[in-house]
C-alpha cells in the first residue's frame, strides 16, 4: 500500500464489507480522516462509532449518501473538501445487486433500470 500518512480519503459503500474493511486499513496506516459514505446510516454510524473510539472522532467521518443520487455524491464531497481543503484517495466502492436466488427473481423493466442506473449511470 502506498504511504497513506496524512491523507484525507473517501469510501463509498464504507459501512460495511470491503468498504469497511478499506476504511479500516486506512486509518490503521495513518489517513488523517476516512470519510464513510453509505446509504444505510445506521451502519454507517455504528461504524462511525466503532473507528471514532479506535482511532478517534476526528479522523473519521459519516455521511449518509446515496451514489445513484448525483445532488447527495456532490453534498458529501463538499462537506469533506470544505472542512480538510483537500481531498488524496476516493475508492468507489459501493453498489447494489440481486441477492435473491435467480430463479425467484421478478424480471421487469423498473428493476432493470434500477440495477443499470445504480452502475453505469452514476
Amino acid at each position: 500500500m502506498p504511504n497513506i500518512e496524512g491523507k484525507v480519503a473517501l469510501v463509498t459503500g464504507g459501512a460495511s464489507g470491503i468498504g469497511k474493511a478499506v476504511s479500516r486499513r486506512l486509518l490503521e496506516k495513518g489517513a488523517k480522516l476516512v470519510g464513510i459514505l453509505d446509504i444505510n446510516e445506521t451502519a454507517g454510524q455504528q461504524v462511525f462509532s466503532e473507528f471514532a473510539e479506535e482511532f478517534g472522532k476526528e479522523r473519521v467521518r459519516f455521511e449518509k449518501c446515496d451514489v445513484s443520487n448525483e445532488s447527495e455524491i456532490k453534498a458529501a464531497f463538499q462537506e469533506v473538501h470544505s472542512v480538510h481543503q483537500t481531498l488524496n484517495i476516493i475508492l468507489n466502492n459501493a453498489g447494489s445487486a440481486l441477492l435473491d436466488p435467480i430463479e425467484t427473481i421478478e424480471v421487469n423493466l423498473d428493476s432493470m433500470e434500477d440495477q443499470k442506473s445504480r452502475r453505469l449511470d452514476t
